[in-house]
């Protein structure tokens, strides 16, 4: 291969990299691809270095950049006034329910306004009050009172 046709490929690396972010979105792929991009710009500029010292250099970018780049868009975060907003257990956390199936054995039911939900904590009749302490899933950790 012709080495100063070498940077069109970290160059079309760099697009795809990058296009895949659209599909699995989570700002990973476009540092990658970012690495490759400026890959391509040294193999331009120093058209004889060698594949070895591509691939070491676009290894070298491709970690640092995914490391400056996740510490950026983690510090660009927008706190929300509703965090539990997709995790629907964990707004009754804190909230006294009512069990509506024994919970026997660590498992059972309870009802949280017009809505049953799995249970797991200690033995506990129906009918009797208990404290949500946390949330797996669809299931509610409860305690007694």
């Amino acid at each position: 291969m012709d080495m100063l046709a070498n940077f069109w490929i970290w160059w079309i690396l760099a697009a795809v990299l990058m296009g895949l972010e659209i599909f699995a979105p989570g700002a990973f792929m476009i540092w990658i691809g970012f690495g490759a991009a400026l890959t391509g710009i040294f193999a331009w500029i120093f058209p004889g270095i060698g594949i070895e010292f591509e691939l070491l250099f676009f290894a070298l970018f491709s970690v640092i950049l995914a490391v400056i780049g996740r510490n950026y868009v983690g510090s660009r975060q927008t706190p929300t006034d509703h965090p539990n907003l997709n995790v629907r257990g964990a707004q009754y956390i804190g909230k006294t329910v009512v069990v509506t199936k024994t919970i026997k054995n660590g498992k059972g039911k309870v009802r949280v306004g017009d809505t049953e939900w799995l249970a797991a904590g200690p033995n506990a009749k129906e009918g009797e009050s208990v404290k949500v302490v946390g949330a797996q899933g669809t299931t509610l950790e409860v305690e007694r009172q």
